[in-house]
């Protein structure tokens, strides 16, 4: 199959001519003023067609009407926001056109649907003003109720079309892609036309030179409702080589956004995409490489991210065995058609992927697969949107493999800090541009490949991974750069020889300093769990004392760690899960031993209960703490799962937080219990702080001011004792 071949260069002129095409498309309408929408649907254009759910992170949370939080497709309120400053030039004045209402679950629809019916009498008189669930266009996140100087009302619908901003919205909201429900003058949709990208780059696109290498398409038998294949490229230098890398590539979600034509994809599918300037570029930095690597990049469903989708979305990867498939067909299918030489084997494997690539990529990393050992890179550009664990286990399983992440400065922050102890995992940034980043660094990754990766003799190549600096350097480095957070309470105290956490002002450096036995058990459980050393050492020395955690012999009682539903059915499930993702730390749920007695809470807060009392080794209470803590969260994120249709504007984890909100919520979540962390968990998400004013002391009236302070000191601890860089608890940018 010949296929025009193309650079990354080219592809960057073909962004920027796509960008050129939308503004004259839309410069007559736009009146010159820059914004170009971009298409979602094809062809575009009206209202809107296709009303699924965006995934969860297409949605973003703009500050509406009355200060709420409004949440909406990250391209309608790009075009939104646009919209709103083009009015406020042109004399509209706030609070006018802020939203009131975006992306609305069916189970919300449901309920408004059953309102109005009350309200009109019959379903037939409701459904010109709502929606039935599942059919209303908000179920996008793209529809969007605007307020016009009255409340949303069928009764305020005359007087709304007499304020000068619906006259402005009427004549000027097709320039940022809105249109309108002419029932509802507050209602409207984002939904801009689209252009024909293949086409215009087939009129403008000069003509191209044949590949110098090989390109394929494989057919796949995936039971798919879309064409699925692999697209295969052998570069000149693989085609007589007798050992080759495979570097199997994973594309992301199908949208408009990224240049992409979802029409064109369902139809065609990866024969689509494989001639698209995208794959071009990816190709010819494999052939400038001059490396015996072959890519391979199998055909995924137009979305297939969503947190509760199934294997066949994603090709099946979590399946044994399907990697093998893959790699098999790909590999007969090149020695049969002379693309490479019959006795050419695969040396090693490179998993990469971009924004939901990364859920099949982890999908292998915790599937039986023949060929899994040869996985020793993975390659992830923005990928991290379904967490970290399998990630962890899969780089603590051997020293030698490697992952690099590629991302923007401010995006994905806490889940590439969740992975940042690891040795083996580089976290890249310095990206443009979420859509463009493969192209950004796809080069610079594969020149990487063997730099990157262990050689003959233990010898390593730090291209993207150096040594971590000494710590007494590192901390020497720091000194007076600390990040302190606003807690109301001063930094320092006289008389002591570092900045202290401010709870109580109790210094605990010397309690973790380097080279204590204290300090490598708290570094060792942090490593294998993720967890913030600082935050890890700060809920130690919250629950005990020092001699509880350093004692090298002996037992200890489950209560005196603050380990109170160990036993609890509900719970132990989660400690146990927590505990399978953390094999490196050789902790089993049984180390903690029931004594058939228990013990009353209330002793140590009002309206306790009984509980049952367990004792461990002295020498793993460490492990067991985290263990505990990283089982509530496991629960939490459960509870956040089940709660996202009822309560649309949730983040998608905890680790949305910054870290001083979230440091805050899991010591709270310790000391209160799920529930009320819930409750506080929704509070963040609409936006709200923490209590960052009153004493400085444990307030059992105010656990939330108690675990403020807590963070403080957890803060403090990881820059001053475990040499964390202050950006590692700055917060540069709130959700």
């Amino acid at each position: 199959m010949a296929t025009p071949f193309g650079d990354c260069q080219e592809l960057k002129r073909t962004w920027a001519g796509g960008q050129h095409m939308n503004a004259q498309l839309h410069e007559r309408a736009s009146g010159g003023q820059g914004f170009a929408p971009g298409a979602i649907e094809v062809p575009g254009g009206g209202r809107i067609t296709n009303k699924r759910d965006p995934s969860p992170h297409e949605l973003v949370h703009l500050t509406g009407y009355g200060k709420r939080k409004v949440p909406l497709h990250r391209a309608a309120a790009a075009a939104l926001q646009a919209m709103i400053a083009a009015a406020r030039a042109a004399g509209i004045a706030a609070p006018l056109l802020q939203p009131i209402s975006g992306y609305r679950s069916t189970a919300r629809q449901r309920g408004l649907f059953a309102a109005a019916v009350r309200r009109y009498g019959s379903e037939q008189a409701a459904r010109k003003w709502v929606a039935k669930p599942g059919g209303s266009a908000h179920h996008s996140g793209r529809a969007v109720d605007v307020y016009l100087g009255h409340r949303i009302s069928s009764g305020n619908a005359m007087n709304m079309r007499k304020t000068p901003a619906w006259r402005w919205l009427r004549q000027n909201a097709v320039r940022f892609g809105f249109y309108p429900y002419e029932a509802e003058p507050w209602h409207w949709e984002y939904n801009p036309p689209a252009i024909s990208i293949a086409s215009a780059e087939m009129e403008e696109a000069p003509a191209r030179a044949p590949a110098a290498g090989v390109s394929r398409l494989l057919p796949l038998s995936w039971g798919a409702r879309w064409p699925s294949s692999a697209g295969l490229y052998v570069p000149r230098a693989a085609k007589d080589a007798n050992a080759l890398d495979l570097v199997v590539y994973f594309h992301g979600h199908i949208i408009s956004a990224c240049r992409t034509d979802p029409a064109s994809f369902l139809k065609d599918g990866m024969a689509y995409y494989w001639g698209t300037p995208y794959f071009r570029c990816l190709r010819n930095e494999v052939e400038k490489s001059g490396r015996a690597l072959v890519l391979v990049a199998p055909t995924l469903a137009p979305i297939f991210g969503r947190r509760d989708s199934g294997n066949a979305v994603m090709g099946n990867f979590q399946d044994a065995g399907q990697l093998d498939r893959l790699v098999d067909a790909a590999m007969d299918d090149l020695r049969n058609s002379g693309a490479i030489i019959r006795s050419a084997r695969v040396a090693r494997i490179v998993l990469a992927g971009h924004s939901a690539g990364g859920k099949p990529m982890q999908a292998i990393l915790g599937a039986s697969n023949r060929v899994g050992s040869l996985v020793q890179q993975c390659w992830g550009f923005e990928c991290l949107y379904f967490g970290t664990a399998g990630w962890r286990k899969w780089l603590l399983e051997d020293a030698t493999r490697r992952f690099i992440h590629f991302r923007r400065d401010a995006t994905m922050q806490s889940a590439a800090h969740a992975l940042s102890y690891m040795r083996n995992f580089a976290d890249r940034r310095g990206g443009k541009s979420h859509c463009r980043i493969v192209e950004q660094f796809w080069g610079e990754a594969v020149r990487g490949l063997d730099r990157s990766a262990p050689r003959a003799g233990g010898a390593e190549q730090e291209a993207f991974f150096p040594q971590w600096p000494d710590l007494a350097k590192l901390k020497g480095l720091m000194d007076g750069t600390e990040y302190v957070p606003m807690t109301g309470a001063p930094a320092s105290k006289a008389g002591m020889q570092s900045k202290v956490e401010v709870l109580g002002y109790k210094d605990h450096d010397a309690t973790f300093a380097p080279g204590t036995l204290l300090h490598r058990r708290v570094s060792e459980v942090a490593r294998a769990t993720g967890m913030d050393p600082g935050f890890l050492a700060a809920n130690l020395v919250a629950e005990s004392g020092r001699s509880t955690w350093s004692k090298t012999s002996g037992v200890v009682a489950s209560e005196v760690l603050g380990l109170d539903d160990w036993f609890d059915p509900a719970t132990a499930r989660y400690i146990k899960a927590a505990i399978a993702a953390a094999p490196a730390l050789g902790f089993r749920y049984s180390d903690i031993r029931a004594t058939g007695e228990s013990w009353d809470t209330s002793t140590e807060k009002a309206g306790g209960a009984s509980k049952p009392r367990g004792v461990l080794d002295a020498t793993k209470a460490v492990a067991a703490l985290a263990m505990y803590m990283k089982g509530q969260e496991l629960m939490m994120q459960r509870i956040i799962e089940n709660n996202r249709k009822e309560h649309p504007y949730l983040l998608n984890s905890i680790y949305d937080l910054p870290p001083e909100k979230r440091f805050t919520l899991q010591r709270y979540m310790f000391n209160a219990g799920i529930g009320s962390a819930f409750k506080f968990f929704k509070e963040l998400s609409r936006g709200a702080d923490i209590p960052r004013a009153g004493g400085i002391t444990r307030d059992p009236k105010n656990p939330r001011r108690t675990a403020v302070l807590h963070m403080a000191r957890a803060i403090h601890l990881g820059q001053a004792v475990f040499g964390k860089p202050p950006l590692a608890y700055r917060a540069l940018a709130d959700p």
